[in-house]
């Protein structure tokens, strides 16, 4: 989410086209900075069995989602969270999720 805001794309939800390549690069990106051994192989198996099955494609990508959110609350407080976590915008059924933080003031640092 930090990448496509980054890059002044808008925010989105589980369906929209290219978010699942999306994630698995970044994935790749976060456990290989951080040491860990790329499991790419199974994490994409595992998406793209979720993609075909709208409900659990809806609560795996809920899942990781708040899993962000708790680590930021975790590290930065709720009053940041509120800030830097993944926010919804829309209603049911047109809700979209993202950071609402401007293009320019996000850095991303890449190993």
């Amino acid at each position: 989410m930090a990448r496509r805001a980054a890059n002044g794309r808008s925010f989105t939800d589980y369906w929209t086209a290219g978010f699942a390549d999306d994630y698995l690069h970044e994935y790749e990106l976060v456990v290989h900075e951080r040491g860990g051994s790329v499991n790419h192989e199974r994490v994409r198996r595992r998406l793209e069995y979720v993609t075909d099955y709208f409900e659990e494609y809806k609560n795996w990508f809920d899942e990781r989602k708040s899993r962000v959110n708790r680590a930021l609350r975790t590290q930065l407080g709720e009053d940041l969270v509120r800030i830097y976590g993944i926010n919804r915008r829309g209603t049911r059924p047109h809700t979209v999720f993202g950071i609402d933080i401007a293009p320019g003031c996000i850095r991303i640092h890449d190993g």
